[in-house]
Parts: structure tokens; sequence; C-alpha cells
């Protein structure tokens, strides 16, 4: 069965690009745009890891990263930013993986495969 990964993120043409790749790697993938939306999504089936932009539009990252972080069964989160300085230390355990923007195609899916056969218990930190 394959994993599911939420990817919460509201830059449309990224958003697509992501669900391309990570279908093309045999994830079932699920898009939210919005915190709100990816919240709904969460309430269902929880996904086996979430990627999450820091930068949604109306949503405080940190407090959408602890709601995910609960709601969704303690999925990992792979964190996808261009500042993720954005998280404090108390929200940055909550995060297996940070990729910063631009992201390189293959470190974005070496993190993925990491993080999901780790299942989470990675150190967090910046990946070029």
């Amino acid at each position: 069965m394959a994993k599911t990964v939420l990817v919460v993120e509201d830059d449309g043409p990224i958003a697509e690009m992501l669900e391309q790749l990570l279908s093309s790697e045999g994830y079932a993938v699920r898009t939210a745009g919005s915190g709100p939306e990816a919240l709904a999504l969460v309430g269902g089936e929880a996904p086996d890891l979430i990627t999450l932009d820091l930068a949604l539009p109306d949503t405080d990252p940190a407090a959408l990263l602890r709601v995910l972080h609960a709601r969704a069964g303690q999925a990992p989160v792979v964190v996808i930013s261009a500042h993720p300085d954005q998280l404090d230390a108390e929200h940055r355990a909550l995060v297996a993986a940070v990729v910063q923007k631009p992201f390189d195609i293959d470190v974005m899916l070496e993190n993925i495969a990491r993080v999901l056969s780790t299942g989470g218990d990675t150190p967090s930190r910046p990946e070029a």
C-alpha cells in the first residue's frame, strides 16, 4: 500500500510539481492550499507524512504545525520554507526535517524517504 503524503502549499505551481513528483515516486498524494484545508484533510485518514510550507497566508505557522502534529496521528512533518528560521526551538522539535526553498528535487525526495523509513525519528536540520 502506498504511503500517503499531505502537501500543504499555497503556491499552485509548487504544489502541482510536488504532487506530480511524489506520485511518480509511488506516493499517494493529497494537497491543501491553506491551513484550514490541511486541517480538514487530516480530520479523516491521517497521512503518513506532511510537507508544510511555513508561508501560508493568514495562518500562524507555529500554531498550524502544533495542530497538524496533534491531529495527524503524529505523522512526521517536513517543513519547506524560504525562511526556516521562522520556527523556534519548541516547534522545531515537532519537525522531522527542514528543506529550504528553493530546493533540489533529489534532496526533497531523499528527505521524504529518510523520514518515512525512520518514522520521523530524525534530527531536524536545514537541508540544501
